[in-house]
């Protein structure tokens, strides 16, 4: 028994304890994150709205102008102002889309009961007739 502590102890002098280190991995705050996500989402606007021309993208022009202005602050205001026009005008479509589709259902559903009075009442009057 005695000789398992001793075992034991020689493998915890063994344990080296090093002193705290500086940070090895990037620093990667939500601010540098989000400010980085934003100017390569600015970039890929801009580059999607110059391919499909400026007048598909609605504001593709403050967008590209923001771009290639020097000024990092700026740029990123412009880009979170562009995203947000951008975001109003996509949001608006898909409401229009929406509306459409739901009064094109409510068109079938008025048009498919007409077609089954019609129906009903056909079905009954042969019924009647034997």
């Amino acid at each position: 028994m005695a000789e398992k502590d001793s075992s034991v102890r020689l493998q915890l002098s063994q344990i080296e304890v090093k002193p705290s280190s500086g940070r090895e991995t990037p620093n990667t705050s939500f601010a540098s994150t989000l400010q980085n996500g934003m100017v390569t989402t600015a970039n890929v606007a801009g580059t999607t709205a110059a391919a499909a021309g400026y007048q598909m993208v609605p504001g593709a022009a403050v967008l590209g102008a923001a771009i290639t202005s020097g000024d990092a602050s700026a740029q990123m205001m412009m880009a979170t102002q562009q995203m947000q026009e951008m975001n109003q005008a996509f949001n608006l479509q898909y409401l229009q889309l929406q509306e459409k589709m739901q009064q094109e259902g409510r068109e079938f559903t008025c048009l498919s009961n007409v077609m089954k009075a019609k129906n009903d009442t056909a079905k009954n009057s042969l019924s009647n007739l034997k």
